[in-house]
Order: structure tokens, then C-alpha cells, then sequence
């Protein structure tokens, strides 16, 4: 096989891309506005965003990664490093729903059915105007999950 310099290479990919766009069907605007698309993608790194203590929740640090800050604005997801203390109170979000997703350890969660127990992989949804609570449960200490408000 034929060893070729990184210029080479760079050319052949690029018009390996033109030839599977113009397969694809995608005019030249069509490539311009894919390029656009892209470029309004946004790499986020969760430990660079500064953390939250929402009203009512303690010993947990929320770090809100989507908002209307980065321009969304129909529905919110916070990552929450919860300690082994972690809670928050009972409350009730009267113009949004709430999907929890446990990503490590386990929380418990409340509401007017009773007390539940996510682990790891788990959900559960708060649906609008229902009280509700969490708390941690992790045997080995903190609790992670996302929480997607909408």
C-alpha cells in the first residue's frame, strides 16, 4: 500500500466527502448548510460549569449544562453530584414536568404514592403539578443523576 503525505490524504478525504454528497443528493447550499448546522454544535465539559444549590435541596451540587444560557429554550438537564446527606424537600413544579435519570448510585424518591428506590439506569417521572422528593440512597456514598425539566 502506497504511503501518502498528510496533504494527499486531507485531498482524497475531501473529495471522497463531495463525491458521497453529490450521491446523496446535497447541492453545493446544501453542504453550506450542513457546515452551518455543525457549527452551532457545542462541545459542554460538565466540570467546567459552576454548580447550583437549588432552593430547598442540600448537601447535592447541581451543574446546569442545557438552559436558556445555551440557547434552549423549552426544557432544562442539570447533572447533580448528590452526597450521602443529600436531599431535597418536598415541592411541586406547577409549569413543568421532571425526568429524573440515576446514572450511579441510588436515590430514593418520593411522592403521594409512596417512597421508591432508583438505581443505576433508572428513571422516573415527576409530572407537572406533583408533589414530589429525592434523597440519596447510595450504600457507598454520592449519588449521580440528570434531572430534565420541560
Amino acid at each position: 500500500m502506497e504511503k501518502k503525505t498528510r496533504r494527499e490524504f486531507l485531498k482524497t478525504a475531501a473529495i471522497g466527502a463531495a463525491a458521497l454528497s453529490a450521491s446523496a443528493g446535497l447541492p453545493e447550499s446544501g453542504q453550506a448548510q450542513e457546515k452551518k448546522i455543525l457549527s452551532r454544535m457545542k462541545i459542554i465539559t460538565i466540570a467546567d460549569i459552576p454548580g447550583k444549590v437549588p432552593a430547598k435541596h442540600y448537601d447535592l451540587l447541581g451543574h446546569p449544562i442545557v438552559d436558556e444560557s445555551t440557547g434552549i429554550k423549552n426544557f432544562r438537564v442539570s447533572f447533580t453530584r448528590m452526597e450521602k446527606t443529600g436531599r431535597a424537600d418536598p415541592h411541586i413544579h406547577e409549569n413543568a414536568e421532571q425526568l429524573f435519570i440515576v446514572l450511579k448510585g441510588a436515590m430514593g424518591f418520593r411522592c403521594k404514592e409512596g417512597d421508591f428506590l432508583l438505581k443505576a439506569g433508572q428513571a422516573v417521572i415527576a409530572y407537572r403539578g406533583e408533589l414530589h422528593s429525592n434523597y440519596n440512597k447510595a450504600p457507598d456514598g454520592e449519588t449521580e443523576y440528570l434531572t430534565v425539566t420541560g
